[in-house]
C-alpha cells in the first residue's frame, strides 16, 4: 500500500496569494484561518506577507506566474542570440523543438555555457535584448 499523500498539493500563482495577503492587512484574520480556508498552511501564508512587496512586483511582471523568481540571469548574450537563431530556423522549417536540442547547442556553441552542465539549462530567460517567443520561455 502506498505511503504519504495522494492528492497533489495547490500551487497558488501570485495574483492568489496577494488576495490572501490582502484579506490579512484588510481583516486582521489569523494566518491559521487564512491558510485553512485557501487550503495553505499558515506558516506559508505567513511568508506571504513577509514577500508582501516582492510578490507585487512578480504580478505586475506576470499575474500567473507561481514565484517571485525571475530565474537565473543571462550569462552570455551571444550564446543566447545564437540558439535563438537555431530556434527560429528550425521552426521556419516546422522542425518540432525540443528543450534537449536547445540546450545541446548552446552547450555545442560554448562548452562552459552556465558550467557546461545541462542540468543548469533547466528553462530559457528572455533577456531585456532578445525576443524568444513565449512558448519556449519556462519550458
Amino acid at each position: 500500500m502506498p505511503r504519504g499523500r495522494q492528492t497533489r498539493r495547490k500551487v497558488f500563482t501570485v495574483t492568489e496569494k496577494l488576495e490572501v495577503v490582502k484579506r490579512y492587512l484588510n481583516e486582521g484574520e489569523s494566518f491559521y484561518s487564512l491558510g485553512k480556508s485557501c487550503g495553505a498552511q499558515g506558516n506559508q501564508v505567513c511568508r506571504w506577507v513577509a514577500n508582501h512587496e516582492l510578490l507585487k512586483q512578480a504580478a505586475q511582471r506576470s499575474p500567473q506566474a507561481a514565484t517571485v523568481s525571475i530565474g537565473r540571469p543571462v550569462t552570455n548574450l551571444d550564446v543566447e542570440e545564437q540558439v535563438l537563431e537555431y530556434y527560429n530556423v528550425l521552426r521556419d522549417d516546422d522542425v518540432a523543438i525540443s528543450t534537449k536540442m536547445l540546450k545541446l547547442k548552446a552547450l555545442n556553441i560554448d562548452p562552459t555555457f552556465r558550467g557546461g552542465y545541462t542540468s543548469a539549462l533547466t528553462s530559457w530567460h528572455p533577456s531585456s535584448d532578445s525576443s524568444w517567443p513565449e512558448d519556449v520561455v519556462g519550458t
